[in-house]
């Protein structure tokens, strides 16, 4: 009687290239995550060392706007790039424009030394690809809302304030996508 022992063993490679860290969210992961008030630059938070900074800490002028802070910088010099296409705020830093999470095929982080394609930072860059459309329809919807009424009440040690102040938040949306010019059908 005889008995062998088959060791199978998958490489992990390192690219000795680059000296980038560096992670791809897919759009499957992107609806399954909770994203707080549906900011799309949230979704950097699941990198190692990176945060999510409010833009106006760098300037009044761009409250409601995030940057993404890299390492421990400031999150002013981080490079966005949507479809190839930088959105960086070049005076200020944070972005120009904000996304649906919906329209995110794939939201991409770097850092550390970066290649050439990010060379205009060396803290970090966000690269995301939008989704394109097909020859069917397709879509999804979302509603998203928070009131008062479900949050805790302060309690009867608070004197000063017993009563919850009032708040509604209610953001809805969704997304249809399809051809826009429908290829015709090929024999195989």
């Amino acid at each position: 009687m005889s008995s062998s022992v088959v060791v199978e063993v998958n490489s992990i490679t390192v690219d000795i290239d680059k000296s980038t860290v560096q992670g791809v969210i897919q759009a499957q992961q992107i609806d399954e995550l909770p994203l707080n008030g549906r900011n799309f630059l949230d979704l950097a938070q699941q990198a190692p060392g990176v945060q999510v900074v409010d833009g106006g800490t760098f300037d009044p002028t761009k409250n409601q706007f995030t940057g993404v802070s890299v390492g421990g910088r400031s999150g002013r010099s981080t490079r966005i790039q949507v479809d190839g296409v930088d959105i960086t705020d070049e005076t200020v830093g944070t972005t120009v424009m904000n996304l649906s999470n919906e329209s995110i095929q794939e939201f991409g982080i770097a850092q550390s030394s970066l290649d050439v394609s990010t060379d205009l930072t060396s803290t970090g860059a966000v690269n995301i690809i939008s989704k394109s459309g097909s020859n069917s329809l397709h879509g999804s919807g979302f509603g998203y809302w928070r009131r008062s009424d479900f949050a805790a009440n302060n309690g009867p040690l608070d004197v000063e304030n017993p009563d919850k102040p009032p708040f509604s938040r209610d953001n809805y949306g969704g997304r249809l996508g399809g051809p826009f010019i429908k290829e015709p059908c090929r024999p195989n």
